[in-house]
């Protein structure tokens, strides 16, 4: 299913390579100058994050990146693309796979049907119009809980600082600096 869709909607040519262990084949754009997309299936995201690591590090590193493709800077521009049904699952878990840009980039792909797959791909994917448009996910992570997590996990007391201070670090530099050696309270003296 996943193949036929990289094959139908996008312009990318199909590898199968026998010394592949766990992925079995790869997308590269026309040329092989510019990606190469891997994917994975799992049933679950438990199983995704068992075997992610492993699959990466001999598919990936061991033979793409250090045999196949070892003379070449295509190398760098490899996508790990991770697919598992929907589920309840912590955006922070997520997050911290996606992040890690070690061996190769990850996207992780929750879909619901056929067609939520393919418009993910489709917005996600870095030859597209999309690919620099964030305004799809402001959804998941709304900047007011984002600020709130982040002070209270900081254990931060921000009364005296104005919203414009706090959206602007640096208009409120000293005042935070001072409030950290105050051990994160801001005195009321106005700098």
């Amino acid at each position: 299913m996943i193949a036929e869709i990289f094959k139908n909607n996008f312009d990318l040519i199909e590898h199968r390579d026998s010394k592949l262990e766990y992925i079995d084949r790869y997308f590269t754009d026309p040329e092989e100058e510019k990606f190469i997309f891997l994917y994975s299936h799992f049933d679950s995201f438990n199983n995704l994050e068992k075997n992610w690591k492993q699959y990466q590090n001999q598919d990936i590193a061991a033979y793409l990146q250090n045999k196949k493709y070892s003379g070449n800077d295509i190398r760098w521009d490899i996508y790990y693309i991770l697919f598992y049904p929907a589920e309840e699952t912590s955006p922070a878990e997520l997050y911290n796979i996606e992040r890690d840009k070690h061996i190769c980039r990850k996207l992780i792909i929750e879909y619901q049907s056929y067609q939520d797959l393919i418009d993910q791909l489709k917005f996600k994917l870095p030859f597209n119009d999309n690919f620099y448009n964030t305004s799809g996910f402001s959804h998941s992570l709304e900047e007011d809980i984002f600020e709130q997590n982040l002070l209270r996990k900081l254990d931060f007391s921000v009364n005296n600082i104005s919203q414009k201070e706090l959206k602007s670090p640096l208009a409120a530099k000293e005042k935070v600096i001072k409030s950290l050696k105050n051990g994160g309270e801001l005195t009321s003296e106005k700098i």
